[in-house]
């Protein structure tokens, strides 16, 4: 078990890296239940995200950061460009020094699924000849129902690939003990991980069956394979608050801002 507590940028990247996980599952939960409700454009627009969160996440654990716009980290992903000063196959010489293995080809084929499944999303999103005849159209419906199965298990495989990555990274990290303690919400009531994350998708979905089918997945892959008796005290949180993390105000300001601005514009 770690003697010593974290420091605070560690306890920020083990906060990071649990919410690039968590947005992929929020994302592939949110597509199972708008494909269960025959939302076929949305459930494929909540898969694709899933999918490009995963790319980003494998991004990250690799290097610390990610391409922002879509078809930046398409084509990075893809091997046919850089992102700064970093290659694809940086990313699995990246990953190998933090005992993940991930083949290049594995992330080449990500990055070509995910620039074909952009152009699915594009389609179902900005063509009005698609998205306005996709309930009981005898040609397009057909292929919505088939786009959006192929989706959900291209999501899903991704989702479970990044669980095991991230459980590779727990195993070899030097905070192993705070990090399992964390994602497994063994803390004095904050909550924050993969429990919060569970309580939001049961308010958001209202389907025990899709919820626990997604964190059945999660503990297969991930929860059930780590253990702690280490409780994390309060003061852990404190950098990563909404007061202290200057990023996360940032973003979460920014956020509103943009609600604002948008309230601002429509009574003026």
């Amino acid at each position: 078990m770690t003697d010593t507590n974290p420091s605070e940028s560690d306890i920020k990247e083990i906060y990071r890296i649990y919410s690039h996980l968590s947005t992929i599952i929020h994302d592939y939960a949110i597509g199972r239940k708008l494909q269960k409700q025959k939302c076929y454009s949305w459930a494929l627009t909540a898969y694709y995200y899933s999918l490009m969160h995963s790319g980003r996440f494998i991004c990250y654990l690799a290097i610390k950061d990610y391409p922002k716009g879509h078809r930046e980290l398409i084509n990075f992903l893809s091997g046919d460009a850089r992102y700064h000063h970093f290659t694809t196959e940086q990313i699995t010489q990246h990953l190998k020094l933090r005992n993940i293995n991930l083949d290049i080809d594995k992330i080449k084929k990500l990055g070509k699924i995910l620039g074909k499944s952009k152009k699915i999303r594009e389609d179902n999103s900005y063509e009005l000849f698609i998205v306005a005849h996709q309930f009981k159209h005898s040609f397009l419906e057909t292929n919505f129902t088939s786009a959006c199965s192929l989706m959900k298990k291209i999501a899903k495989n991704y989702l479970r690939l990044c669980s095991k990555l991230l459980l590779d990274y727990v195993q070899s990290c030097h905070y192993k003990d705070y990090f399992i303690s964390f994602i497994k919400d063994k803390n004095k009531g904050h909550k924050w991980a993969f429990n919060s994350l569970k309580v939001s998708l049961d308010n958001q979905i209202k389907d025990k069956k899709i919820v626990d089918g997604v964190f059945k997945l999660l503990n297969t892959e991930l929860l059930n394979k780590v253990n702690t008796d280490l409780i994390i005290e309060d003061s852990f949180f404190e950098p990563i608050s909404f007061e202290h993390y200057s990023d996360k105000n940032e973003v979460m300001h920014k956020f509103k801002q943009n609600v604002d601005n948008l309230i601002g514009e429509y009574n003026g």
